[in-house]
């Protein structure tokens, strides 16, 4: 009878303490095992741990750490931010099209990709137009907002009319379900309208979240290991400086930009970019067989303004070694004859060789005379 008794109480100490563990999970305190997980996952990570680490498991972030579209890079070009190491002018050049291939993959994960062209076109000319939902939207776009009736309670309230008024008070009801109080004429008939989002409007916003979300945590598997320590190390620590509970840690206005995750990656993470890095494709430019005299010179032209872009002097430079560089790989026998021709023509005293044009004209004479002021150089 006594062992009955005792296995009876065993058992409805047990169902006690399991009663005990849902009713502390209610109140958020449930019991966890994130450091033991945490631990098992990466042994070295404990020097690092802080309160906020605990929770890294359950941040919502974590599922956004894939590739665009699954797609990986091959395996030599992949990590291209090296701490340190990797020149900051290729790091942005290549963040750019990281960028462009999130917004591609967000794009093919709505289910706009599968409704009409129209729908589609339209989600994304809005979603390409303001990529992060940086920028508010007029309530007065139908497409983005629509106006509904707001029902009104006449039971009276507190509050107080505004001086000398001759207005009524009446209790507006919200979609929070909370109420406030709208002052009118009495009798006067008009029911209050009240701005939401239109479906539409949802979508896109879902997909400028989506977005950061992909940005921010995707940015990872493209660095070296000491880079992706370093980075998630200034996150996390700037992540604890707002202070900001989970439920607000990725809404615009108070995540972490991502223009400042940018400027942090470039300006802490990389190599100073030197001249060398602009100059050198100037020196090494040649033009394809097939290639058109204005891509010729718009090729040019391009890398002669990266190089006064740097500036730290190459500003300075001029242009003649650009200029020389887009007349060698004129056609000898085509195009340079007619340009001798032209330049004998138009200047008094005349340029009688290549070397008087070479020296007299800049980059940007050069250019309007090859693509619009000689009719006749194919």
């Amino acid at each position: 009878m006594s062992k009955r008794t005792g296995k009876g109480n065993r058992g409805a100490s047990k169902g006690a303490a399991m009663s005990i563990a849902e009713k502390l999970e209610a109140k958020g305190l449930g019991i966890k095992y994130t450091t033991i997980r945490q631990n098992a996952h990466d042994p070295h990570s404990a020097p690092y741990r802080r309160p906020a680490a605990k929770e890294d498991y359950e941040d919502p972030i974590k599922d956004y750490q894939i590739f665009p579209c699954n797609k990986e890079p091959e395996e030599n070009i992949k990590e291209f931010i090296k701490l340190h190491a990797a020149v900051q002018a290729l790091v942005e050049d290549n963040m750019r099209e990281v960028a462009e291939n999130y917004y591609k993959h967000v794009l093919g994960l709505s289910s706009y990709l599968d409704k009409s062209e129209g729908e589609f076109e339209q989600m994304k000319e809005y979603f390409s137009n303001d990529k992060l939902g940086l920028m508010s939207i007029d309530k007065t776009d139908p497409k983005c907002w629509h106006y509904v009736k707001t029902p009104v309670a006449t039971s009276p309230t507190s509050a107080a009319a505004p001086a000398g008024s001759s207005l009524t008070p009446s209790t507006v009801s919200t979609v929070s379900g909370r109420t406030h109080v709208v002052w009118g004429s009495a009798g006067s008939g008009s029911t209050p309208r009240q701005a939401r989002p239109t479906t539409f409007y949802t979508d896109l916003q879902r997909l400028q979240q989506n977005y950061y979300m992909y940005l921010r945590a995707g940015i990872v598997l493209f660095m070296d290991a000491d880079a992706q320590r370093y980075y998630k190390t200034v996150i996390a620590q700037e992540d604890k400086n707002r202070n900001l509970p989970m439920a607000e840690k990725y809404k615009p206005g108070k995540r972490i930009p991502w223009e400042w995750i940018q400027n942090m990656i470039c300006t802490k993470m990389c190599c100073h970019t030197n001249g060398n890095y602009f100059y050198k494709p100037l020196m090494t430019l040649y033009r394809k067989d097939g290639q058109s005299r204005y891509d010729w010179c718009e090729l040019v032209k391009g890398a002669q303004q990266d190089i006064v872009n740097f500036k730290n002097g190459y500003d300075q430079i001029g242009s003649n070694d650009a200029v020389e560089k887009l007349w060698d790989w004129l056609c000898p026998e085509e195009e340079q004859p007619v340009m001798r021709l032209y330049y004998k023509r138009t200047h008094n005293p005349p340029y009688k060789d290549a070397q008087t044009i070479l020296t007299n004209v800049t980059l940007e004479e050069l250019i309007r005379n090859i693509t619009i002021d000689v009719d006749n150089s194919e």
